[in-house]
């Protein structure tokens, strides 16, 4: 099944904030824009009806990015985006909240990078608000890959049943690399 998905209005309007964000840094910090590289990664979850209803679990993903952040001077997430891509017309009021923890090569500390929360019922997207606005380089694998675990809270009052082949959501994010 293919699908097409267009950001919506809010997710441009946090980009171009970014966007100036960046600029008004590199301004103030006497660096050049070409120093600052966004870099972005997208994935799809699909999120089961597992346990008993409000249990939480994880989902890991690794990514890796275009440029090394053992090269840069920072790295850090700056904004990101959760949608519903199936079953057509399903809200996110099934989640709770949706955090994402960057966590260390070895596996043994977790870092908080980003959540969204506070769905409102027919509400499809929503932007995912970063949490830690500090430098994550410590977070990335020697070969640039990142791991992430998604922690998915289920709505612990959801009334409607839950499709059988669950619910697949894409989470996008965007990371600026100050070289």
């Amino acid at each position: 099944m293919s699908w097409s998905f267009s950001p919506p209005p809010g997710y441009i309007m946090s980009a171009l904030r970014s966007i100036m964000a960046a600029l008004a840094l590199a301004l103030m910090g006497g660096c050049s824009t070409e120093n600052v590289i966004t870099d972005d990664f997208s994935t799809e979850l699909t999120i089961v009806a597992a346990g008993n209803p409000g249990d939480d679990f994880e989902i890991r993903k690794r990514f890796r990015f275009s440029t090394s952040p053992a090269e840069a001077r920072g790295f850090e997430v700056v904004d990101g985006l959760i949608a519903v891509l199936e079953p057509q017309g399903q809200d996110l009021t099934f989640l709770h909240r949706l955090s994402v923890y960057a966590e260390s090569p070895d596996g043994t500390e977790r870092v908080l990078l980003a959540v969204a929360d506070d769905f409102e019922a027919g509400e499809n997207w929503s932007v995912v608000r970063p949490a830690l606005d500090e430098d994550i380089r410590e977070y990335v694998a020697a070969d640039s890959r990142l791991t992430l675990v998604f922690v998915v809270e289920p709505n612990a009052f959801l009334t409607a049943e839950f499709p059988e082949n669950g619910i697949t959501v894409l989470a996008r994010a965007a990371v600026e690399i100050l070289l």
